[in-house]
């Protein structure tokens, strides 16, 4: 039976794989955030003969709670950082701590951005009564970016267990690399986002 490190792709395998992973997630978040813009200043300012209520730029408010998971998510883009650089160098022990703090961010993340969004999107709901094209872009893109954040979790945790038993190192780090690269790609993606909420709110 092969063992974990046997069963590996060669490092180019997964490098580019990832690489066309991210570049098709990154068309469709861009996607996804040009229409909720296009939408969020039709609303701001609708044609004059149309029948849409206006929705001010001004009226939405962040919750604090984002400012928390945003320093959270930031927090485990640098641990998972921390943690590959380690790896490369077989600095193991340091390498699993690193996954498991930011397992721990990760975690975080998610605990304090439930309650964050379901008080932006019903802020988002509000003010969009007469129109729902506003609250459905919100709600697609919040629920988009947590999909992939919890997707993200999932290999996190079996990378995590994998490294307890020794089965990564220096010439074998092929997933934890690709996995740094998709949660890079998520933090990236979520502070472009954040940052257009503000804005356009």
């Amino acid at each position: 039976m092969l063992d974990d490190r046997q069963q590996e792709l060669p490092p180019r395998g997964y490098t580019f794989g990832m690489w066309l992973f991210l570049a098709a997630l990154g068309m469709l978040f861009a996607a996804s955030m040009v229409g909720y813009t296009l939408i969020r200043l039709r609303l701001a300012n609708p044609p004059v003969d149309s029948q849409i209520v206006p929705v001010p730029r001004g009226q939405l408010h962040p919750p604090m709670l984002l400012m928390l998971s945003t320093a959270l998510i930031l927090c485990s883009s640098l641990t998972i950082h921390a943690a590959v650089s380690a790896l490369k160098r077989d600095l193991l022990d340091k390498f699993r701590k690193g996954l498991a703090a930011t397992l721990v961010l990760a975690s975080g993340f998610v605990a304090v951005q439930v309650p964050a969004m379901i008080m932006l999107l019903g802020r988002h709901h509000e003010l969009s009564k007469e129109s729902n094209y506003l609250f459905g872009f919100a709600f697609a893109l919040i629920l988009l970016h947590a999909l992939h954040v919890l997707g993200g979790l999932i290999p996190l945790v079996v990378i995590h267990a994998k490294a307890r038993r020794r089965a990564y190192d220096a010439q074998h780090d092929g997933p934890p690399r690709s996995l740094a690269y998709y949660w890079h790609f998520l933090d990236a993606v979520w502070l472009i986002m954040f940052s257009m909420f503000l804005l356009l709110m």
